[in-house]
C-alpha cells in the first residue's frame, strides 16, 4: 500500500502537493492517466495502462523517459493472467507486447490495444476455443534422432 497514509496531516500535504504539481504540468487536475502515460511500442501510441508496482496496482507497468511532460512504457507486466477455479475454470489472459518481438511478425504488440485498454483476453484452453486462433500446424516427425 502506499506510504504516508497512516499520518492524516502528512497525507493531505502530500495531496495538495501533487494537485500543485498537476495543475502546473498540466493545466488542469482531471488531466486522463492515458494523455499523459502513453504506449509507444512498434508503431502504436497507445494511452497507456497501469503504473509501478510500489503503488499497489494489479497491472504494473513503469515509465522508461520523460519528454515534453509525457511518460512513456518502459516495461512492466509481460504476462497477465487471472484464473477462476472451480468445476469448469475460467481464465482470462492478456500477454501485453504480443507473442512476439520479430519485426514483420503479425503478433508484435498485437495485443497492445487491449493493454491500453485495460481489458484481458479469454484463455484459449480447449481444442474448440483454440479452432478459430489456430494460423499453421507442423508436424514433428517423432522418429528418434540416430546414435552418434
Amino acid at each position: 500500500t502506499p506510504d504516508g497514509l497512516a499520518d492524516p496531516n502528512a497525507a493531505v500535504q502530500a495531496l495538495e502537493e501533487a494537485a500543485l504539481q498537476t495543475i502546473e504540468k498540466y493545466g488542469a487536475l482531471d488531466v486522463a492517466w492515458g494523455e499523459v502515460f502513453r504506449i509507444n511500442y512498434n508503431g502504436s501510441d497507445l494511452p497507456g495502462h497501469g503504473a509501478p508496482g510500489s503503488v499497489g496496482v494489479f497491472r504494473v507497468a513503469w515509465p522508461a523517459i520523460e519528454q515534453d511532460n509525457i511518460l512513456f512504457v518502459g516495461g512492466g507486466d509481460s504476462w497477465v493472467s487471472v484464473i477462476e477455479f472451480g468445476d469448469q475454470p475460467r481464465a482470462r489472459v492478456l500477454l501485453s507486447y504480443g507473442n512476439s518481438t520479430q519485426q514483420g511478425s503479425p503478433h508484435f504488440g498485437d495485443q497492445l490495444p487491449l493493454f491500453s485498454e485495460g481489458r484481458l483476453r479469454d484463455a484459449w484452453r480447449t481444442r474448440e476455443a483454440l479452432e478459430g486462433h489456430i494460423e499453421r500446424i507442423d508436424v514433428l516427425d517423432p522418429a528418434p534422432l540416430p546414435a552418434q
